[in-house]
């Protein structure tokens, strides 16, 4: 008797991050092959039109929601270093959930899930008084939510005391580094473009983990950026390989 995948997996999108027609209906198209969606809330792109697109896409397809938010930076696309005090980065990210989790409401829906954005995304974790300033006040705002970082992150014993679940991440279009972290963009080859390097990668993870600093970390959620080229072919891929692998995808619940 065939008992089934062995292994679980979450498989997320980035979008919302693009007012364009066209950007919409990719993000609509990655977000049904997904099982969490983090939608861009207003810090460093979206607007209420396009959260509200894509929290129907989610409702439509089934797709969990989750927020994902960073430093108000529109212009840098929230991927510039922001040295504003804690209580700052606070009140944005906040702010931002806050937000979505507004126009997900009045639609039936809810903010489920949590993934800070480029810049913050690494600097909660290099920043012990920032993570735990965010951890914290997610926690007392949005106690249900997941909060998302990479494998590995050393955010986890923050999380844990304030009774957060954290989703270990990584990511199926980005080039690792020996030491586990993903190269910086700026560098060539940084970007994962063809789908089958894509959903290789994916499986690799998937079934493997992760070696960060030298400790293997087991990863429970893939990651698909929606500016990435050729995101709805590279997350078909990354489908069709995890389950040719065994590994079934679903989102994970609080």
């Amino acid at each position: 008797m065939d008992a089934g995948p062995s292994r679980v997996i979450d498989l997320s999108v980035d979008v919302g991050e693009s007012e364009e027609h066209s950007d919409v209906e990719r993000d609509q198209v990655l977000i049904a092959s997904a099982s969490t969606a983090h939608v861009a809330a207003g810090g460093h792109a979206g607007s209420r039109e396009t959260m509200a697109a894509a929290v129907q896409a989610c409702l439509a397809a089934g797709t969990r929601l989750g927020a994902h938010p960073s430093y108000p930076d529109r212009q840098g696309f929230g991927r510039r270093r922001f040295f504003l005090k804690a209580a700052e980065v606070v009140g944005a990210v906040l702010d931002q959930i806050t937000v979505l989790d507004g126009v997900a409401r009045a639609a039936g829906a809810r903010v489920e899930s949590i993934k800070p954005h480029g810049q913050l995304y690494h600097d909660l974790d290099d920043d012990p008084e920032l993570a735990e300033a965010v951890v914290a006040a997610v926690s007392e705002a949005f106690p249900r939510a997941l909060f998302v970082l990479a494998a590995g992150s050393r955010v986890r014993e923050v999380a844990e005391h304030h009774g957060v679940r954290l989703i270990a991440e990584g990511f199926c279009d980005r080039r690792y580094l020996p030491s586990g972290h993903i190269a910086p963009r700026n560098e060539q080859g940084a970007l994962l473009l063809d789908p089958t390097h894509v959903a290789s990668q994916a499986v690799e993870i998937a079934t493997y983990g992760l070696v960060v600093d030298g400790l293997t970390r087991e990863v429970t959620s893939l990651c698909v950026h929606s500016d990435s080229a050729g995101a709805p072919a590279s997350i078909e891929y990354v489908r069709a390989a995890l389950s040719a692998a065994g590994i079934a995808i679903s989102a994970p619940r609080a």
